[in-house]
């Protein structure tokens, strides 16, 4: 049984759009764009975090405990940890292999949207909504973890079109022994003043063999013209 634990880094930043009752929910607002221009993506969060500053609040962060999240895991002596910007690359040929299960922690269940079932099969290229697809097909089990933050969860997001068990994280450590790690930065949802405690955590992973699969992957720079 080969075990794959993917990792999106916005499991750890908390957004509060889909919480009406959290006070400043709709500063969270964001449209989700992936496809787009380094500079249109800096001149986005550049407008997300004014919101933020012109309404005296501080910049939201990622959660304080994020750092130990590797220690509720077990890992194989040979694991390999693949990271990219993108989920995407969570469904990359050299992670698929051999992958018999995969345990998703995520804000987004990643296994297809507002898609039927038949239409979602039939898709021939996977993003990073989608990439889970690829094991079903495989025949792996998936298991999909929410941060308890986005306690909106089952309520916000659309069905998956594919089977997958759903739950809110525990946060228990885990018995489970894990050969493969993804870990993706989800730059359209976690923003670039966040940008040293991603790399932080990839650095704690216990892991020693880490490969970036996409190659023009680089350290953000972020800077308010205020």
């Amino acid at each position: 049984m080969v075990n794959l634990l993917a990792v999106d880094f916005d499991f750890f930043f908390p957004n509060y759009a889909d919480n009406p009752q959290h006070s400043h929910w709709h500063l969270y607002d964001w449209t989700y764009e992936e496809n787009i221009s380094e500079f249109r993506k800096n001149e986005l969060w550049k407008a997300r975090a004014s919101d933020f500053l012109n309404n005296d609040l501080p910049l939201p962060k990622i959660v304080d405990n994020y750092l130990n999240f590797w220690d509720r895991f077990k890992f194989a002596a040979d694991c390999v940890l693949y990271y990219s910007d993108s989920n995407v690359f969570s469904a990359h040929v050299d992670v698929v292999e051999d992958v018999n299960c995969v345990y998703l922690f995520d804000a987004h269940h990643d296994c297809g949207y507002n898609k039927s079932f038949g239409e979602f099969i039939q898709q021939k290229s996977v993003a990073c909504g989608s990439w889970m697809l690829v094991y079903w097909r495989r025949g792996a089990k998936l298991k999909m973890r929410y941060p308890r933050w986005r306690v909106k969860a089952f309520e916000s997001e659309p069905e998956p079109a594919l089977p997958v068990d759903r739950r809110f994280d525990r946060g228990r450590k885990m018995d489970t022994v894990f050969h493969k790690v993804t870990l993706c930065r989800s730059g359209p949802w976690v923003p670039p003043w966040c940008e040293t405690e991603f790399w932080n955590f990839l650095d704690k992973a216990p892991i020693a063999n880490k490969i970036c699969l996409e190659k023009s992957m680089e350290i953000r720079k972020f800077e308010l013209d205020m």
